[in-house]
């Protein structure tokens, strides 16, 4: 069997503008959640003590907005992981079967039909699930870390 790199680079390549639409996904869930905590604090401790209606309706409209934005780019993203994975699975797929039609025919009979599907079976849902979904979702948690780490840190320092 090929190393995991290899297998990995031949199913990235010209994939570059699929992962930069998961890139910009992610930054921009990012966006549209990190703002979320201080929004609420200042709602809690400032808004609602104050009594001011009009100040009320505008943070909760913002509130609204921002939550209404994170799930629109949810689903598109969903979408996107999606059709990555379908042409993913295709991909590993027909250069799986072409590798082993391509093996010597006395190698293939050595090798047993339930392990060989069993191993292909597992490293394509292991493929499957770690590509399209581990992407987004590590840089988009990891920014969300850092900023609201900065956050953090900025509110306490006042």
């Amino acid at each position: 069997m090929p190393e995991l790199s290899q297998v990995y680079r031949q199913l990235i390549v010209g994939r570059e503008r699929q992962t930069i639409q998961f890139l910009v996904i992610a930054f921009l869930l990012t966006l549209l959640q990190a703002p979320l905590p201080y929004i609420t604090g200042h709602l809690i401790d400032s808004v609602l003590p104050s009594n001011d209606r009009q100040y009320l309706l505008n943070i909760t409209t913002l509130m609204a907005c921002l939550f209404a934005g994170y799930l629109m780019l949810n689903y598109l993203n969903g979408k996107l992981r999606l059709k990555v994975r379908r042409e993913l699975m295709v991909d590993l797929n027909s250069k799986t079967i072409s590798g082993i039609l391509g093996m010597n025919y006395n190698k293939r009979l050595d090798l047993h039909n339930g392990d060989l599907i069993s191993r292909l079976t597992r490293d394509a849902d292991q493929l499957d699930q770690i590509m399209p979904y581990g992407l987004s979702n590590v840089v988009h948690q990891l920014l969300l870390a850092i900023v609201l780490t900065t956050v953090v840190f900025i509110l306490n320092w006042q």
